[in-house]
């Protein structure tokens, strides 16, 4: 796998990986505050507060392991840790397209979601 940052410099490698590696560590880390620190409305119950959070755990493997698509708030956030720069969506520094981009697609050819499946259909009206 490579990586284009936002000057162009491609990135592969073990500083990759750490790169990845540190997101998914994040992400992770986020998962697990938000379930035990944040103040959900009164009619979550603590299962669904779980769901969630393994929702986001899981995520985080498959960003640790590559498997996440590359939307812009991954692409952004392993930009940051390569570059210490953190590039807004729209800014006036070009983000550069990778081959990456086109190939990674998840396993069943949908694109991610911040919430698995089940949350989705369950808040459907």
């Amino acid at each position: 796998m490579q990586f284009t940052t936002h000057t162009g410099e491609i990135v592969t490698g073990d500083r990759l990986c750490r790169a990845f590696e540190t997101v998914a560590n994040f992400w992770a880390e986020n998962a697990r505050s938000v379930r035990s620190e944040d103040a959900y409305a009164q009619h979550v119950t603590e299962a669904e507060k779980d769901e969630y959070m393994n929702c986001q755990l899981e995520q985080a493997e498959r960003i640790r392991t590559g498997e996440e698509p590359m939307g812009f708030w991954l692409w952004q956030r392993v930009n940051a840790e390569l570059t210490g720069e953190c590039i807004p969506l729209f800014s006036s520094q070009k983000r550069l397209e990778t081959q990456h981009d086109h190939q990674h697609r998840p396993r069943n050819g949908r694109k991610s979601q911040f919430h698995c499946s089940q949350l989705r259909e369950r808040n459907r009206p």
